[in-house]
């Protein structure tokens, strides 16, 4: 005896799941819209840039004050209208004096090798150490935007957090790794040093970025029947 598989039942089921992604994606594409790119821009962007500006027309002491009182103007300010802290420019004030110590500890050379990848590690060591937190760093990077937008079903399911804590734990991870290889490779083969100092800036950062959009939307995408379960 031979089951036939209703039609109607079939095509029903499959509209729902078709819906039911549609409407996933788009909550995704609230949530990536609504990354504050502008404090992110204006926190950590900016005053990186101003100090490598005044360092690059040999100013290194007026570029780390004007770059400092950047990021504690846009602390006060983000705290004074939001109550919210100012993460991102807390980060870009650290990496600018740790940045400031290496340069002017060029005359003793271990000092300089062992300081100038630490800046490195200090930011992965930051994003590490969050995980240990209710949320982790980069969760908190993107609630500084505007996520109200993003439902329930989602933000209280586990796999929330856990698609943040996946991309902090990878963002910690390669920025130690490759403090690490900055750090022994200046010892050992300076050459290769600096191929390795040129590709952990702009190329590595471009690439967590990619990495950051591409994860939570696969990540939610393969376990959302089991948030819609959890719910």
């Amino acid at each position: 005896m031979t089951t036939e598989e209703n039609p109607e039942n079939s095509d029903t089921t499959e509209e729902t799941e078709d819906q039911s992604k549609k409407k996933h994606n788009q909550w995704f594409q609230t949530l990536k819209e609504n990354f504050p790119w502008k404090n992110f821009t204006i926190g950590l962007l900016v005053p990186k840039l101003i100090f490598y500006t005044f360092f690059h027309y040999g100013n290194i002491l007026a570029g780390t004050v004007v770059a400092l009182v950047w990021c504690v103007g846009v602390v006060l300010f983000d705290y004074i209208r939001s109550k919210k802290i100012g993460w991102f420019a807390i980060i870009a004030a650290s990496l600018i004096l740790v940045r400031l110590y290496a340069i002017l500890r060029k005359d003793d050379p271990t000092a300089y090798l062992v300081v100038d990848s630490l800046d490195n590690m200090l930011f992965g060591l930051a994003f590490l150490i969050s995980l240990l937190f209710p949320r982790p760093l980069m969760q908190i990077f993107v609630e500084m935007g505007d996520y109200s937008k993003i439902p329930e079903i989602l933000i209280k399911s586990p796999y929330y957090r856990k698609a943040w804590a996946i991309i902090t734990a990878v963002w910690g991870s390669v920025m130690v790794i490759e403090a690490l290889f900055i750090y022994i490779t200046k010892f050992s083969n300076p050459r290769i040093s600096l191929y390795i100092d040129i590709f952990s800036g702009w190329p590595t950062w471009l690439l967590l970025f990619s990495f950051c959009m591409w994860l939570p939307r696969w990540y939610w995408t393969k376990n959302w029947k089991k948030i819609e379960n959890s719910s």
